[in-house]
């Protein structure tokens, strides 16, 4: 769908529409992409998590888990991101 990325109330040649959703997450991490339009959808957790399976899920969603995250339309987590995630769970 078309985006009025200028607030010109048109879209314009300059407001080119997003053709793969590749595309889309480019210019989100890129900051290019409307702030308003997107959000972080955060995992949080009171501390180190003593349940396993909470641990265990929380840890695949930052390794494993990201294969499927992509797909539903969400961005991946950064190579950063998903470093500092997994070092807060060791």
């Amino acid at each position: 769908m078309p985006i009025d990325l200028d607030f010109d109330r048109k879209v314009s040649s300059t407001d080119q529409p997003y053709e793969t959703l590749e595309k889309i997450h480019r210019s989100i991490y890129l900051g290019l992409y409307p702030h308003s339009l997107c959000r972080k959808l955060c995992l949080v957790s009171n501390g180190k998590p003593d349940d396993p399976l909470l641990f265990d899920f929380l840890r695949w969603s930052f390794t494993e888990g990201q294969v499927y995250v992509s797909p539903t339309g969400y961005c991946e987590f950064n190579n950063a991101e998903k470093k500092l995630s997994i070092g807060l769970l060791n």
